[in-house]
């Protein structure tokens, strides 16, 4: 079973992508937390495959927490899913190894086959 970390501050959006994922195979259901220190006090006593990375985050931006998760060394994939679409936060977050980059807003069947070629 696939574990994903949902990281967004926005309830909704959180909710939807984590419906989507508990009806695929593979995956187990899905923990969301809404900011980066969430994220990084579940990671430091749990284990993930992927994080579901959005950038505009309260505190510290999804950019530096896949920066200071790649200092970290956790042993965790990153899909950044975010509304930013600028070249610099895309350059930024594929060069930190994030292995695919959905801008929002985007069909779920965008998301369905990210998942699934993951």
């Amino acid at each position: 079973m696939t574990t994903i970390l949902i990281v967004e501050d926005d309830p909704m959006v959180a909710e939807l992508n984590s419906r989507l994922i508990r009806t695929m195979e593979g995956f187990s259901k899905p923990v969301v937390v809404g900011d980066a220190r969430e994220a990084l006090l579940y990671l430091e006593n749990n284990s993930v495959d992927l994080i579901l990375l959005d950038i505009y985050l309260p505190g510290m931006n999804g950019l530096e927490l896949l920066s200071r998760i790649r200092d970290l060394r956790y042993p965790v994939d990153v899909m950044v899913v975010s509304a930013a679409r600028d070249s610099h936060s895309i350059q930024t977050a594929l060069r930190a190894g994030a292995v695919d980059y959905l801008i929002k807003p985007f069909d779920f069947e965008r998301l369905r086959q990210a998942l699934l070629a993951y």
